[in-house]
């Protein structure tokens, strides 16, 4: 097996395309950008497919395989297969390179093909490439089939909710309404300084620690300082985002559970403590409270304060309402452990192959 460089199996396009001028564009032929499809505009710059690699702003060094007759906007990258490799194979390998070290700029990050044209990769034969490309294929198809299955879970619950109380925003159970402030308590976290951060200490969950909807312990923070009882986390209190540099983070929530040591948390979240627990966090999901946050439809929320939660009003069902939907939660939740389980097991199995081919 050969090892070769990266431009001894692929060159390099520029795209001079930017996102509004296509806006006012129409035809057939796909167009994309750092986020997938864009639209369907009257041109295309490639006839045959292609990788794209996100080279400008963020998610710099993003990678992902497009069809023929498509077009990429100017913060994308072509990257061009020569005959002697096959395209899957192709992204698979640059998909295991440590693009970001290549990353200049601060306010924008940029990645460009003339400074990570020399990494190196194995080439077998073509027959291998596409032989191993096609066992790599299988196991993301097992992956993306595991990550739509927790989704279609999380929308179950959703549905549940709806199913169970009703449009909250018009209260169409005709439920009493009361102040969230009547049925919770809630409170920001732990300011604390750069060198109060330890390898040991108390974990401080932030706004990464909450990943679609549940706790994440990927990235953590420790802290050794004084931490007054309020800002320890409970068993049953929902964790809040409160303020973040990106607004579509804010409110994202998770539910604190069988917490194994003791944990604080941060300045920019929020604590809500109540004993309706599984009803208020569905709730904070949904459009109601959202539209109660913001001061119009077009608003950027970029905080949550205690004095916009104040002025929230929302239907509270009956407690054995409120527990029926608990338990059917808990069944769904047990669902999306299972999976979630099997989901980290096959990632783990595509880690190992990637590593076997390209490591």
């Amino acid at each position: 097996m050969k090892l070769v460089k990266l431009e001894d199996v692929c060159y390099s396009g520029s795209s001079n395309i930017s996102q509004k001028d296509v806006m006012i564009l129409d035809g057939s032929y796909p167009i994309y950008g750092a986020s997938g499809f864009i639209k369907n505009i009257n041109f295309y710059k490639s006839e045959k497919p292609y990788i794209a690699i996100v080279k400008d702003g963020s998610g710099v060094g993003r990678t992902m395989i497009l069809p023929e007759k498509s077009s990429v906007i100017g913060t994308m990258q072509y990257i061009f297969p020569r005959d002697n490799i096959d395209i899957r194979y192709l992204y698979y390998a640059i998909t295991s390179m440590d693009l970001s070290k290549y990353c200049t700029g601060i306010a924008i990050p940029h990645i460009y093909f003339k400074d990570y044209k020399k990494e190196k990769l194995n080439l077998p034969s073509i027959s291998e490439q596409v032989n191993i490309a096609n066992k790599l294929d299988l196991v993301q198809k097992i992956i993306d089939l595991k990550q739509q299955q927790i989704k279609n879970l999380d929308e179950l619950i959703k549905s549940q909710f709806v199913e169970m109380f009703g449009d909250v925003a018009t209260n169409t159970k005709n439920y009493k309404k009361v102040k969230l402030s009547e049925i919770s308590e809630y409170w920001n976290g732990l300011t604390y300084k750069p060198t109060d951060v330890v390898n040991n200490g108390v974990v401080v969950l932030r706004s990464s620690n909450i990943q679609n909807g549940k706790l994440d312990f990927k990235d953590i923070v420790k802290v050794n300082c004084k931490i007054a009882d309020k800002k320890f986390v409970k068993d049953k209190d929902i964790l809040m985002c409160s303020r973040n540099g990106s607004a579509r983070l804010v409110g994202k929530v998770a539910l604190i559970d069988e917490i194994t040591e003791p944990m604080s948390f941060g300045a920019f979240m929020m604590i809500i403590r109540s004993k309706y627990y599984p009803y208020l966090l569905s709730y904070f999901e949904t459009d109601a409270f959202r539209n109660q946050i913001s001061t119009g439809a077009t608003t950027t929320i970029n905080q949550i304060t205690s004095n916009m939660m104040n002025r929230i009003e929302l239907p509270l069902p009956p407690e054995n309402e409120i527990n029926e939907f608990e338990r059917i939660v808990k069944l769904i939740d047990k669902q999306k452990f299972i999976l979630g389980k099997s989901l980290k097991e096959t990632e783990e199995l595509k880690k190992s192959l990637m590593n076997k081919y390209f490591g």
